[in-house]
């Protein structure tokens, strides 16, 4: 509110930081700001109170902290993710590694200089989306499909007791999964006794459209069991069409959301998919 001042918003993909990092951000704070520093819904950190004379010195040191700043206005914000593989048991992918991935595609691509809003993207190691990837602009959750060794399966029922979405029956004395139920979670995977049930397909769902504010929607499924080339090919595309498509009348910009409303998604997915994608 104070034109004389400024704050710093910082990039920091999956919010993950060194402690060597964290001790130069607090150094800055308490050298070019108040002494405090707010950290962001969006697993980032902020330094206010930064006076305009001083923003080119702090923004330098920043970025040999490898924290530069980004992220502030019509822009793609921070790439937020849940912890993932290795630390989470439920997680499918490596969502830090991907994170990053996504931050260098998009630096190297230069997108999003010339959006009409904000653009948010989330990742999340499992379908339990603890990083709300379903209303975000773009959502990843890393999947497994399951596949029963029926050679090896012996109905003993430890996968009919831990699935959460009733998935799996037993027949014959072998586990079948139904896969309009299947959310491809993996955990039968990982907690079968036996090993009766082995992977049969690894990589991401891709989400669209979501988002919060006064008027949320949830993200709809554009895409599954994408690689990590679709993953990039799918963003560039939405930030592009964004580009081209998004209204803006003065202080009013068009979410994401909203222009895959208008466009209807169908259409949005004949734009980033192709018309023989389902």
């Amino acid at each position: 509110r104070d034109p004389k001042f400024f704050i710093c918003r910082l990039s920091i993909p999956a919010g993950v930081l060194t402690a060597e990092q964290l001790e130069t951000i607090s150094k800055l704070a308490n050298e070019y700001g108040n002494g405090e520093v707010h950290i962001s819904t969006r697993q980032g950190i902020q330094i206010p109170w930064v006076p305009y004379e001083r923003l080119g010195e702090i923004q330098e040191k920043l970025k040999e902290n490898g924290t530069p700043t980004w992220g502030c206005g019509p822009t793609i914000r921070n790439i937020i993710a849940c912890p993932g593989y290795p630390e989470c048991r439920n997680a499918n992918i490596d969502t830090r590694k991907l994170a990053y991935k996504i931050k260098d595609f998009i630096d190297e691509m230069e997108l999003g200089h010339n959006l009409k809003g904000k653009f948010k993207i989330a990742i999340a190691g499992c379908p339990n989306s603890c990083a709300n990837v379903y209303s975000n602009d773009v959502g990843i959750v890393g999947v497994i499909r399951p596949r029963v060794n029926e050679e090896i399966c012996n109905g003993c029922k430890v996968c009919v007791a831990i699935c959460k979405e009733k998935a799996i029956t037993i027949v014959n004395e072998k586990a079948i999964i139904d896969f309009e139920k299947c959310v491809y979670c993996g955990d039968c995977i990982r907690l079968c006794p036996f090993d009766a049930i082995e992977p049969e397909k690894e990589g991401f769902n891709i989400f669209l459209g979501g988002k919060q504010g006064r008027h949320p929607s949830l993200a709809k499924k554009l895409v599954e069991f994408a690689d990590e080339d679709t993953v990039l090919s799918i963003i560039e595309g939405a930030v592009k069409v964004f580009e081209k498509e998004g209204l803006a009348d003065g202080v009013r910009k068009e979410r994401f959301g909203a222009l895959v409303e208008r466009l209807g998604f169908d259409e949005m997915r004949s734009l980033l998919c192709g018309e023989e994608d389902e």
